[in-house]
């Protein structure tokens, strides 16, 4: 089945619905620039994209997310909404995109539902800020790396799959593929299935980026991250649990190169 998608001027927001599978990388690409192109020449603040119906190959978007993200420049627009509704197979993965796409001037979220799309734009404020996710995060650059200090509460699948996506895209800004995420302010509740779920997730892309990642969990949360060490290890993903900052700071120096650019 080809690839094709539609646009349609809907009240308040601009209504994309994609269907079929693209044939290669060069037709998602041509897909995804076409996409903002029309974004920003129609100036709508709201755009809803239903690809419940499109089957985006796993090998294609391998490409896409290795080479186009989180590059893809939309730092000249206004502030844009963007809801996408996935196919059912793909929520966790655009969860996960959630957090990497996140930028002062563009708001992205992934529904399973077109209701719950249309809501979310209908509410948009223009802001940055989710007071509903319940965690919080604040970014400290250090030399070669940066640590993550965490907040709040971590409970959901969703909410930790954007949260990699933000540190993805918190790294990529300050020219680093080192990440300290520090926990022992936030907690995490999550049972042994959910975090497989996220693993499996996230091991199929944050390899294809190199990261380098310690984790400083509470005393309390230390046996779930280790078997979040175990399980990402497996995946391919540099993930250490250490017992303070700096035992986790000393690993991350071992690496000679620890800046994007040195290490391409």
């Amino acid at each position: 089945m080809s690839f094709k998608y539609t646009l349609k001027d809907e009240r308040g927001y601009l209504l994309v619905t994609a269907s079929g599978c693209p044939e290669s990388t060069e037709e998602m690409f041509q897909y995804i620039d076409s996409l903002f192109r029309e974004i920003k020449h129609r100036g709508y603040p709201s755009v809803l994209i239903d690809e419940s119906k499109a089957n985006l190959r796993f090998d294609i978007l391998n490409a896409v997310f290795k080479i186009k993200i989180p590059s893809l420049d939309v730092n000249s627009m206004q502030i844009v909404h963007v809801a996408m509704i996935s196919a059912p197979h793909s929520v966790e993965l655009y969860k996960f995109f959630e957090g990497v796409f996140k930028d002062s001037t563009f708001q992205f979220k992934a529904f399973d539902n077109i209701a719950g799309g249309e809501e979310w734009l209908r509410t948009s404020t223009g802001t940055s800020l989710d007071l509903s996710k319940g965690y919080s995060y604040e970014v400290v650059e250090k030399d070669g790396y940066i640590r993550i200090n965490l907040f709040g509460k971590l409970n959901e699948v969703n909410n930790m799959l954007v949260l990699a996506g933000e540190m993805i895209r918190e790294a990529t800004a300050c020219d680093t593929n080192c990440i300290l995420s520090y926990g022992r302010d936030v907690e995490i509740d999550l049972d042994i299935s959910q975090a497989f779920k996220i693993a499996q997730t996230l091991g199929d892309y944050i390899p294809l980026l190199g990261l380098r990642i310690a984790s400083v969990p509470s005393a309390k949360q230390i046996k779930l991250d280790q078997f979040f060490e175990t399980v990402f290890q497996n995946r391919s993903i540099n993930y250490r649990v250490f017992g303070s900052a700096e035992e986790a700071e000393a690993w991350l120096r071992t690496r000679k190169y620890t800046s994007r650019t040195a290490s391409s």
